[in-house]
């Protein structure tokens, strides 16, 4: 089991400034260093505090001492993107945190990430602004088409 499907982060449509958020990212690769040299669908996982700017900031290592950023406009132009979600997570999460039972170095390793830049940003004070998830998908990447809506 994955650290997002224990935390029981919400998907957001909607992405508001100074909250945190889990950003899963797929990606077609060229791994130049395997032995046959295949194409290979990359995931990328992230959480990040998105500021007013549209500028997510989170941490790529536990030891890392500062952090990464990127744009929203960065992440949905990645080459070979195939898909990207998009996740709340709650402003108690470091007592969800406590309460995980972390199986396996890759739970551990998110835990550590998300716990970094909950610590580094959640005293940042920020304007309230939203970004339409599914307006910057159709702005900003290559292959999207955007689902029909369906009757209720």
């Amino acid at each position: 089991m994955t650290l997002l499907a224990q935390l029981d982060c919400p998907p957001a449509t909607v992405l508001r400034s100074g909250h945190f958020y889990a950003v899963e990212a797929i990606h077609r690769c060229y791994r130049i260093n395997e032995p046959d040299h295949f194409l290979q669908d990359q995931q990328t996982r992230l959480y990040a505090f998105l500021d007013q700017d549209g500028v997510l900031h989170y941490f790529n290592r536990p030891a890392s001492q500062l952090s990464a950023c990127s744009t929203l406009e960065e992440v949905l132009q990645i080459q070979g993107l195939k898909q990207v979600d998009f996740w709340e997570v709650s402003a108690d999460v470091q007592q969800q945190i406590k309460a995980l039972s972390l199986h396996g170095e890759q739970d551990q390793k998110e835990a550590q990430l998300l716990w970094k830049a909950v610590e580094a940003f959640s005293r940042q004070q920020t304007e309230e602004k939203e970004f339409d998830v599914e307006g910057l998908k159709e702005t900003h990447m290559e292959d999207y088409i955007r689902p029909p809506d369906l009757p209720a």
